[in-house]
């Protein structure tokens, strides 16, 4: 019995972690960075990467998908089509597909993980 309200803990965890990856955000920024090591804590082995930008002259093109529902919502500069973008734009549509296509197999390897919980339950 207490197997099986920990097994189903999981479960809703699980299906409740699934809801919120049904989100694919990709936001492009293309402008001048600085990067900085920050100094290691006592038991790294190197410190951390700090990464500044320069919001002032940034180029920045945002796509939001919905996977479950199909919803997709962009925000992009208002020059985003012109000949001169081209390559922002490109660079922004292959960011959108790589996230899509990491999203789609993150999604599909938890539904099997899920899928071997419950029949793992199921056989007890």
């Amino acid at each position: 019995m207490a197997e099986d309200i920990k097994v189903q803990g999981f479960v809703d965890k699980l299906t409740e972690s699934l809801g919120r990856l049904a989100t694919l955000d990709v936001t492009t920024v293309c402008t001048d960075v600085s990067v900085t090591l920050a100094p290691a804590a006592p038991d790294a082995v190197m410190g951390r990467l700090q990464v500044s930008v320069d919001a002032q002259d940034a180029r920045v093109a945002h796509s939001g998908i919905n996977i479950a529902t199909g919803d997709v919502k962009a925000l992009l500069p208002k020059d985003f089509f012109s000949p001169d973008q081209a390559e922002f734009r490109e660079f922004h549509k292959a960011q959108v597909q790589l996230s899509r296509e990491i999203m789609e197999t993150n999604v599909k390897l938890v539904g099997d993980v899920l899928a071997k919980v419950i029949d793992a339950a199921r056989d007890r």
